[in-house]
């Protein structure tokens, strides 16, 4: 590997261990993250906690009822009109992000730079969100500079784009919450990637999909949004919350 990519590396390595101290307590660094938005509203940031601290194999409400409600958005008041995404990142070590799509999964990257991009348009969402003094959800103006929208979404050209590390946004899409208006749940599926560090460190970058509990299964785990306004993990499975 060149001097340079291991410097890279190494460099986004450190930074996403160091403490971000700008950010508030919620959307800090490697939490799970999903941004609702309306065609003529702002977006709703909404943290579902920590990646290391969830439980991916098993069914929990990581949102109350209530979280998600058409009248958060007053210019879009319709189940049909909000779309969602959600995503995590940690540098240049790994990433996941949501789709409608049930598989096969998604084409994993060939080299870092779209994680190193992802990252960084990752911190800024956060740093957005991170200025509603430690709300969950937090509620953006539309346009909002970094904004998921403006950011992941390339100033809404490219919805599902996630900064570039969705290779495939036209297939693999954010997910319309419209099932919600007829009592039904709307359902995204998560896939993660991890970088290989051994194979990274000897000059070959590998990014492997990571399965989850079903292993017959390409996606990670996932969330369901329901009429309610929660957000469940692992819906279809059963058990407590």
């Amino acid at each position: 590997m060149k001097p340079l990519a291991c410097l890279t590396i190494a460099a986004t390595m450190m930074f996403s261990v160091l403490p971000r101290c700008a950010l508030a307590a919620t959307f800090a660094s490697r939490s799970l993250v999903c941004a609702v938005y309306g065609e003529k509203d702002g977006e709703l940031g909404i943290d579902l906690g920590r990646v290391g601290e969830i439980d991916f194999s098993v069914r929990k409400v990581l949102a109350p009822p209530g979280t998600v409600e058409p009248g958060k958005f007053p210019n879009t008041p319709a189940w049909s009109l909000l779309r969602v995404g959600c995503w995590s990142a940690n540098g240049v070590v790994g990433f996941m992000f949501a789709a409608d799509r049930q598989g096969p999964a998604p084409a994993a990257p060939k080299d870092t730079f779209p994680a190193n991009g992802f990252t960084n348009v990752d911190v800024g969402v956060r740093q957005v969100y991170g200025k509603g003094g430690g709300a969950n959800p937090v509620l953006v103006e539309a346009g909002t500079l970094h904004s998921y929208v403006q950011a992941m979404n390339r100033m809404g050209t490219r919805p599902g784009n996630y900064g570039g590390i969705n290779p495939d946004p036209a297939t693999y899409r954010e997910a319309s919450l419209a099932p919600l208006a007829e009592g039904l749940a709307a359902t995204l599926y998560l896939y993660r990637y991890t970088l290989d560090l051994e194979k990274a460190k000897a000059g070959t970058i590998v990014y492997s999909l990571d399965r989850g509990a079903d292993s017959a299964t390409e996606y990670f785990a996932t969330l369901g949004f329901a009429a309610d306004g929660s957000i469940v993990l692992n819906p279809e499975k059963g058990g407590t919350d």
